[in-house]
């Protein structure tokens, strides 16, 4: 139906133009556009140099003079984008038809039609000569870098990491937050509220982190708990934050019952100290806060909750009956920070110059008492010893009569020091919400893709160096800092007065809107959003989807939510002009074609989506440079016409492949080899079929990890010899990956594995399902000094190892699945003189069905091994040395009678699941564990007490599965374990306590589960006077549980009679109503 119309109305105009053509003949042009264009981008070039002016080298304060540069630089935006769409049009091929010369001739009017209304504008604003005048009359201002003299240095990430940080000025309040946290305190709501207030960058936060890092503090509370607060915080992610702090761990629950009770039982009868740094909430949103204070306060009498605030009336709200209010430091103190930064390698023998002393002491009385102005200005002064640098400095400094209430004109002169690219790409971050926790190459992906990075004259650096050098330099200067929850390696946070700072010098540009309200938003042509949307109103989602000069979007939410729920379907109707959309958090399960329209598009997220399939419009984003698609688990086809995106830099296909299902793509588009720019690409999967063969990785530079799959497809070695593994010097970690061999039969392993060798400067190598009977020679390459980790997984026809002994960096190595191999002794080789792994800390096998010897290495071999871990070897009888360095071990379903070692005297954890029961008699001998864990020993009847006696060091003892245990001997009463605080007990259905037995008195947590035999507890239960937690679950006999004192969390379930007796009413109702905590038959019970 399309066609006939279109070959009607190509009919229509056909006539047209035989009657009237001087009418085509003065429609506008591709070339006559185009020179209309040029001019328009030479005028582009005119504005970017006024406002590159105006931002590096005036001091503009008139909002109206700000308002009127923005124009100017949408104008410029507009020109680059019109431009670009331009671009775009002229590069598609067309046919030649009557219809195609009208649709195009309509275009191209269109294109006319925004040149003369940009014009217009252009001449609309500049006539304004009053501001105009306001601008050329501003001061002028330079950075560091313009100013001869001054040294410039490459600073390290590390920079900020290292060294001593002094608390200076703040010995009077150190001591008072001392004495508050250790004196019992008269507050009778627990736990007790502790505030430290006090204006932004006064130094809340190094007081805060002195005391928790103090050795007095930590003896005193445990767990110690820090966490960061977001801006107006939700209950939810502030109780998950505090769970991951004590776990060290993520924590995958969502709703906030179940986060309360996770809470509550792993603080119940603890004393802990929790810093929650950074509550910044008007009192409104305080509502925050009975929620999670309501599992503290289950806690044991003596914790403290430690809150940093700007807030007064907000410390007020969260119960702080104390409170250490700040005030700015003198400037004396300030000159001490200050002189820290600048002069970090001054000491007494060589005093700072007498000059810049002076100078320094006049800017420490203009840093308005805040330590963090000092420290920038400090940085920003570091190692510069020229007088008119420092005057320079000094002279651009408000006086603080000028200033109230606000350290924000002080700080600003740190900003205005920075050069004009770290100015652009610190002012984008404040789009992010305060304790934002970035990702260093994520938000260097989203500067290059508004080009915020530019690309040096005659250097061979990628964009992408060159913007972690500039993220290096911003982190050097104190604008970032590392991040310091557990789990956040290479994550980074701006702190508070820095970030309100960016908001201060980007209000013009960027919007932030969450869930109630519009936070940072003050232009109708702002140009990057920040969208927070897990239950955003549908007037603020409009707010921002109407904004269709929008070049950055991101949209994030503290759960994953589906797109439909926060996104239009037709995401291209009105943010035509995006250049970075980030949709990571949003569980994408169907992208919609119309994403193919978004043509300046250079960055797209879409991590963690739920789609099979990309529509195939994706291709024709011809500008994009990255496309994340990591841990996108259900994706099982890239969309074949990528290799037409010559400027893809980064394709994200990581996945973490314990969720993986195992399933892999058939083939990667056709062509890769073409994306020559690419430099990440997670996964390579090889297909037989022309264009999709490992020769296509031959020309790409590319960094970081690759995984190779489905290998079984490479033709020959001269296919594998051309993808020049060895030239690729950047990657970091390789994966090889062969197929189940019962999926094919190809019989070229060994000749393609042999040139399948990379650079010697890779950290990891995993070869995985390859069925060759030798390794390559390669892996025992001597010149792999940067080799950390080998794994080799499921190579099931390898018998002999690979000599890796002597491989200097090897840190980690796992042998799974090789199920011919026999002798450990191939690791080391035939050399016996040499130190064997002298740099090995973690050794894992597993599934070595026919292992039968262990290695004999030489003296002074292993020195570093902390960690071994065997697993379903069930032939290894013999284990014949084990390094007295070694601290962790798990044996697992070795069901051989395992000759070990009599003693390894730094053992401290010990895991035997599925051993021979003789193996105890062995534990006997391990004085210095602190954890055992016994699991799935059928036979194991009895454990004595002459296996445990000796382990006076013993922690923590689990027992677990052990269905023909009857008993354990646990007697003695204080001087038996005397260290022990924890016992588990489960699954062990024959399990009953003697009548007398008593515990040792140190424990402080028993947990009873699955327990069919047990009929009563232990007599003497109820004279533990540290026991704080008792749960039983599943103990169907038992009948009665005594009273003790100490208990702070009860939990029973599945135990109907004895859940009976202590419901309110109950026999043994007088014997729990005391517990603060009680959860009986799975509800909980009202103190």
């Amino acid at each position: 139906m399309n066609f006939l119309l279109e070959k009607f109305i190509e009919a229509i105009v056909g006539l047209v133009v035989n009657f009237f053509p001087t009418l085509f003949s003065n429609l506008p042009t591709e070339a006559s556009d185009r020179a209309e264009l040029v001019k328009l981008c030479e005028r582009a070039t005119r504005i970017r140099a006024r406002l590159d002016d105006a931002d590096q080298n005036r001091k503009i304060e008139n909002e109206q003079v700000l308002l009127w540069l923005g124009e100017l630089r949408s104008i410029a935006f507009d020109i680059e984008d019109l431009n670009e769409e331009f671009e775009a049009e002229t590069r598609v091929a067309r046919g030649v038809s009557h219809w195609v010369t009208f649709k195009s001739a309509c275009y191209y009017w269109g294109v006319k039609s925004r040149v003369d209304d940009i014009n217009k504008r252009y001449d609309a604003i500049f006539t304004d000569r009053q501001r105009l005048s306001e601008f050329n009359e501003a001061p002028r201002t330079r950075s560091c870098d313009s100013i001869p003299g001054t040294r410039r240095y490459d600073f390290p990430q590390t920079g900020s990491l290292e060294g001593n940080l002094r608390l200076r000025g703040r010995n009077k309040e150190n001591e008072q937050l001392h004495r508050l946290l250790l004196q019992d305190s008269n507050n009778t709501r627990l736990p007790s509220v502790i505030s430290i207030t006090g204006g932004g960058g006064i130094g809340k936060t190094a007081l805060a982190q002195s005391v928790f890092n103090h050795e007095a503090i930590s003896e005193l509370f445990d767990p110690l708990i820090w966490v960061s607060v977001s801006v107006n915080p939700d209950p939810v992610e502030t109780i998950k934050k505090i769970i991951e702090a004590i776990n060290g761990t993520s924590c995958n629950l969502f709703t906030l019952d179940m986060l309360q009770r996770k809470l509550q039982q792993l603080l119940c009868g603890k004393k802990f100290l929790l810093v929650l740094d950074g509550v910044y909430t008007d009192t409104k949103d305080m509502l925050f806060w009975d929620p999670v204070w309501i599992p503290l306060s289950m806690a044991q009498k003596g914790s403290r909750v430690l809150a940093t605030t700007r807030n007064r009336t907000t410390a007020q709200y969260m119960g702080s009956s104390d409170q250490v209010a700040l005030t700015g430091l003198n400037s004396n103190s300030l000159w001490l920070v200050l002189k820290d930064e600048a002069f970090p390698q001054i000491t007494n023998s060589y005093p700072v110059p007498e000059n810049l002393e002076t100078i320094g002491k006049e800017i420490a009385e203009k840093c308005y008492g805040s330590p963090l102005v000092a420290k920038l200005l400090g940085r920003a002064l570091s190692d510069s010893t020229e007088e008119e640098v420092w005057k320079y400095l000094l002279q651009g400094m408000p006086h603080p009569d000028e200033v109230v209430d606000n350290i924000l004109p002080s700080l600003k002169r740190s900003y205005e020091l920075l050069p004009l690219h770290l100015k652009r790409c610190f002012a984008y971050c404040s789009i992010f919400p305060k304790g934002y926790e970035f990702d260093r190459d994520d938000l260097v992906k989203l500067w290059m893709s508004e080009g915020l990075v530019k690309c040096e004259h005659r250097n061979a650096r990628t964009l992408e160096d060159i913007g972690r050098k500039q993220f290096n330099d911003l982190l050097w200067r104190s604008f970032f800092q590392p991040c310091d929850r557990p789990g956040s390696c290479d994550r980074y946070v701006m702190p508070g007065a820095i970030h309100d700072l960016a908001e201060s010098v980007s209000m013009f540009e960027c919007a932030r809107v969450d869930h109630s309200s519009i936070q940072h938003d003050k232009h109708t042509k702002t140009r990057y959003a920040f969208l927070c949307g897990d239950r955003l109103k549908h007037e603020l989602q409009d707010h921002v989807y109407n904004k269709e000069h929008l070049r950055t979007l991101i949209i994030y939410t503290v759960d994953p939510v589906p797109l439909k729920n926060i996104l239009p379907q037709k995401l291209s109707s009105n943010l035509k002009c995006l250049r970075s959309l980030d949709l990571s958090k949003c569980k994408v399960d169907n992208l919609h074609v119309s994403i193919g329209n978004l043509i300046h598009l250079r960055y797209l997220n879409l991590c963690g989506s739920l789609f099979k399939t990309l529509p195939e419009s994706i291709c024709k984003l011809l500008k994009l440079q990255t496309l994340n698609l990591d841990e996108c688990y259900n994706l099982k086809k890239l969309p074949q016409g990528m290799s037409s995106l010559i400027d893809l830099r980064h394709i994200g296909l990581s996945l973490n492949w314990e969720k993986w299902d195992g399933k892999d793509f058939d083939s990667m588009p056709p062509e890769l080899g073409r994306l020559t720019s690419l430099q990440t690409l997670s996964r390579f999967v090889v297909a037989k079929r022309d264009g999709c063969g490992i020769t296509e990785l031959k020309d790409l530079n590319l960094r970081g990890d690759l995984c190779i799959s489905k290998l079984e497809n490479v033709k020959n070695s001269n296919d594998a010899s051309d993808a020049e593994l060895w030239m690729k010097g950047h990657l970091r970690n390789l994966m090889l990956r062969w197929s189940d061999r019962k999926y094919f039969d190809s019989g070229n392993e060994e000749e393609v594995i042999r040139q399948l060798y990379p650079s010697n400067s890779i950290k990891s190598i995993c070869i995985e399902g390859y069925s060759g009977s030798e390794f390559p020679l390669w892996v025992t390459e001597s010149s792999f000094r940067h080799l950390e980790t080998l794994k080799l997984v499921k190579c099931k026809g390898c018998a002999k190892l690979p000599h890796v002994a002597t491989l200097p960096q090897l840190k980690s190595l796992y042998l799974l699945g090789l199920d011919q191999v026999t002798d450990l002794n191939g690791l080391v080789g035939q050399t016996t003189n040499s130190v064997g792994f002298p740099s090995l800390e973690l050794l894992h096998l597993s599934d070595m069905l026919e292992l039968y010897k262990w290695f004999s290495v030489p003296s002074g071999s292993l020195t570093k091994l902390c960690e071994l871990s065997i697993s379903n070897c069930p032939k290894l009888e013999l284990v014949s040395y084990l390094p007295s360095s070694l601290m962790r071990l798990e044996l697992r379903n070795c069901r051989a009678q395992m000759q070990l070692p009599t003693t390894v005297p730094s053992l401290s954890n010990l895991i035997v699941e599925g051993v021979d029961s003789r193996l105890i008699e062995w534990v006997q001998n391990l004085t210095s564990l602190t954890s055992l864990s016994i699991d799935n020993i059928p036979e194991l009847e009895h454990i004595t007490e002459g296996q445990l006696r000796g382990l006076s060091g013993l922690k923590m003892l689990k027992i677990d599965a052990c269905d023909m245990l009857k008993s354990i001997e646990i007697n003695g009463g204080a001087q038996y374990l005397p260290s022990l605080k924890k016992l588990e007990i489960f699954c062990c259905a024959k399990f009953r306590f003697d009548s007398d037995q008593v515990l040792p008195h140190q424990i402080k947590e028993l947990y009873l589960k699955d327990l069919k035999s047990l009929d009563e507890l232990p007599s003497g239960l109820n004279q533990l006077g540290h026991l704080r937690t008792l749960e039983i679950c599943d103990v169907p006999k038992l009948q009665s549980v005594p009273k003790i004192s100490s208990l702070r969390l009860l939990f029973i379930k599945g135990c109907p009679e004895l859940e009976r007796k202590c419901k309110n009413g109950g026999l043994d109702w007088d014997n729990v109503k005391h517990v603060s905590c009680r959860y009986i038959g799975g509800t909980t019970q009202p103190r």
